[in-house]
């Protein structure tokens, strides 16, 4: 029972590391925390809370489009008949993306062989 990572602690004294730790683990690093930073520093705390919050406002926004749109694609999805003109618009997209990647296979292999036939059949001026 000799657990040297077990620490004796009141719940309260959890509680706290527990908030030190989320706070630090959700420290915004990207660019738009930057901003809020800079913003806070240069033109004071009210202008660094404008500046999350309208960050946040615009995470909100993207959240909801991305919510809508999620539920506009399910939508489309569950059409039986939606489904078949997916598989076969699929289908066509990867018969196209073969036959492109086969042309240009055949192009390289052509040209090679032209690199080839043309080097070997070159006369050096040395053996002329």
């Amino acid at each position: 029972m000799n657990n040297i990572f077990v620490e004796f602690a009141s719940p309260l004294l959890l509680i706290v590391k527990g908030l030190m730790v989320g706070i630090i683990a959700s420290a915004p690093m990207g660019p738009v925390g930057i901003l809020c930073i800079q913003r806070t520093i240069q033109k004071g705390r009210a202008y660094g809370i404008v500046t999350g919050a309208g960050a946040a406002l615009s995470d909100i926004i993207y959240a909801l489009i991305t919510g809508l749109g999620m539920s506009f694609v399910m939508d489309f999805i569950d059409n039986e008949q939606n489904i078949f003109w997916m598989k076969l618009a699929g289908s066509i997209m990867l018969f196209i993306l073969e036959f492109t990647c086969f042309a240009q296979t055949l192009a390289n292999v052509y040209i090679l062989r032209q690199i080839i036939v043309a080097h070997c059949f070159t006369i050096s001026p040395q053996h002329s």
